[in-house]
């Protein structure tokens, strides 16, 4: 059983492959074609090395377990981490330019979103692969993960921008637990339900029904239970995983492959092969939606990680999560907010250049909340997109909620 965000090695060998084309061993970056949504960057060349698919492709390289590419990994983290803010007392404190071309002070303006984008890639990284890491680009790491938690908790998006919402909930709640962090992880105890308090009270969330967005709140959902160890977060991921496949069941044709309206936030007017894609992945195959193998997507493609059988079970309501190796970092990691090296026993590599009280609330379908268990859980996730698919820094605006529909029958198997 399948999901949404666990997938098969070969289509992260695949991805992977098309991306090495674009690396450049000068920058320790990908370099690609510009592209612009037309707010935020001022920049007008032709190439540019972003920086969020720099996160993206070393978390992807990560996953995929082969040394060559980890050494590769290695140096795109450090790279990366080079051009993050860290000076509390800026402005941009925390976050990233779009591009290594244009620095935070040419951007009209910064996208503090980047401290939620790249954050999310740098604690899977720390996560899922920290042991793996030379212990100076590890404690780096762990840094960089503590700034971006920082700014997210700074800026402290309100829960009507669903998808920053979410994602900032996912990144301070693993940050808080992964370095037992006890003031990040309470704001995001109370984000979380924040959160949920106001999709309840409105029957839908504030970027509701829209094709972008809803697709990456379920990807975000699924993170947040397969990451999430709080015990009292569970039911309340776990039905915010129940209304936003409740949601797309309820609006997707299947005898036109489209989404009905109406939309919140939309780009396009039909679904491309990206978003077909993501439903055929999330339902298994079990649905077919796409003639033929699923190509890799030409935006760049999207990459996924090799899964890995689980070794322990869990209650909760999401795939079961292997433990026992992040349990084992965790009792490594230091209580205090500052990462030290000496706690750290690493294999060598090399490089290239808690408890809260909350109430879960009932199912928005009637029904019981879906439960994906996994026979294997994929080490992490990894989604590589184009820069111009950035997430604006505007609000949602909330309309009338869809009536309650009960989930996609085909994400049971």
């Amino acid at each position: 059983m399948r999901n949404c965000i666990d997938f098969d090695p070969t289509e992260l060998e695949a991805a992977l492959t098309d991306l090495d084309s674009a690396y450049n061993p000068a920058e320790r970056m990908l370099r690609h074609p510009f592209g612009s949504p037309g707010y935020h960057t001022q920049h007008a060349g032709e190439w540019v090395h972003g920086t969020r698919v720099a996160g993206e492709y070393a978390l992807a390289l990560c996953d995929s377990g082969d040394a060559d590419r980890l050494s590769r990994a290695v140096g795109i983290i450090d790279r990366l981490l080079s051009l993050q803010d860290t000076n509390p007392d800026s402005n941009t404190y925390g976050i990233w330019s779009w591009f290594l071309e244009e620095p935070l002070p040419d951007m009209a303006p910064p996208d503090w979103n980047w401290a939620d984008f790249i954050g999310t890639y740098l604690i899977q990284i720390a996560m899922d692969h920290g042991d793996r890491l030379p212990p100076d680009t590890a404690d780096r790491l762990d840094q960089g993960a503590l700034h971006a938690a920082r700014s997210i908790i700074r800026r402290d998006v309100g829960p009507a921008y669903t998808n920053i919402a979410l994602m900032g909930t996912h990144v301070t709640f693993c940050v808080g637990e992964h370095y037992r962090d006890d003031e990040v992880l309470a704001y995001a105890r109370a984000r979380l339900r924040r959160f949920v308090e106001h999709t309840r009270e409105h029957g839908a969330f504030s970027e509701y029904n829209s094709p972008t967005y809803t697709s990456l709140a379920a990807r975000i959902i699924a993170r947040m239970g397969r990451d999430i160890e709080d015990e009292a977060a569970q039911p309340l991921v776990s039905w915010l995983y129940d209304l936003v496949w409740g949601d797309i069941a309820q609006h997707f044709h299947p005898p036109t492959r489209q989404w009905s309206g109406p939309h919140s936030r939309n780009y396009s007017t039909l679904l491309g092969t990206r978003e077909l894609a993501f439903f055929q992945r999330a339902l298994g195959g079990n649905v077919r939606l796409m003639d033929g193998p699923l190509a890799p997507d030409p935006r760049p493609p999207a990459s996924r990680p090799a899964a890995r059988r689980s070794t322990s079970s869990t209650s909760s309501p999401f795939m079961s999560r292997a433990r026992s190796s992040r349990s084992t970092a965790k009792a490594r990691r230091p209580s205090s907010a500052q990462p030290t090296s000496t706690t750290r026993s690493r294999s060598p590599a090399s490089t290239e250049a808690t408890s809260g009280t909350s109430s879960a609330p009932s199912s928005a379908t009637g029904t019981a909340p879906i439960h994906l268990r996994s026979r294997s859980r994929s080490s992490t996730m990894a989604m590589i997109t184009h820069p111009r698919a950035s997430s604006p820094s505007s609000p949602g605006l909330m309309s009338s909620p869809p009536s309650s529909s009960p989930p996609m029958a085909a994400t049971r198997t």
